[in-house]
């Protein structure tokens, strides 16, 4: 689905040979064409054709040397991977020797994709590993520092005393339960 529509209106002059086509260009500025509809009001009676263009290459129909001839008619083409900026252009001739004849055109468009950033790459050094344990801060032989392990258990306290318990824990009640 299409965030936007542009439109616009072109008007091919009464009198345009075929040899030498009106060229009207259609600037997007720039966005993603998802789907065009070409419509052209009653009026032109097979006296007017035209095709749609791109920098000079014709678009649809895709034939070159071929015209789209209507009257009274629209059609919609759903499109993907367009191009997406300014150089599109409707070409037409109208051999209506009195009456300017006129093409709708609608662009539903997006707004370009931005590229996104490459992911960060993350690599990791590795040193290699030492050939022999390194301890820090031993003695002797033992990674203690004493010559042997000790069997004796310590538990840890801490340095200061713990918080005093509120009234409420301490306080008996003479109910049993």
């Amino acid at each position: 689905m299409a965030l936007e529509v542009r439109q616009a209106t072109i008007t091919v002059p009464a009198g345009t040979a075929k040899a030498s086509p009106h060229i009207a260009t259609i600037n997007l500025d720039n966005r993603d064409v998802v789907s065009i509809d070409l419509e052209v009001p009653p009026g032109p009676a097979g006296l007017m054709g035209f095709y749609l263009g791109n920098n000079g290459v014709q678009w649809v129909p895709r034939d070159e040397g071929e015209w789209i001839v209507w009257d009274d008619y629209t059609a919609s083409w759903p499109l993907t991977d367009q191009p997406d900026a300014s150089g599109w252009e409707i070409t037409g001739y109208n051999e209506d020797d009195y009456n300017d004849h006129a093409v709708i055109i609608r662009f539903h468009v997006n707004l370009p994709v931005q590229a996104q950033p490459a992911e960060p790459t993350i690599t990791f050094q590795t040193e290699p590993a030492p050939q022999e344990p390194v301890v820090l801060g031993a003695t002797s032989g033992h990674p203690t520092g004493s010559a042997a392990p000790s069997t004796r258990r310590s538990c840890w306290r801490p340095s200061t005393p713990p918080p005093a318990k509120p009234k409420w824990l301490s306080l008996r009640t003479s109910r049993r339960w």
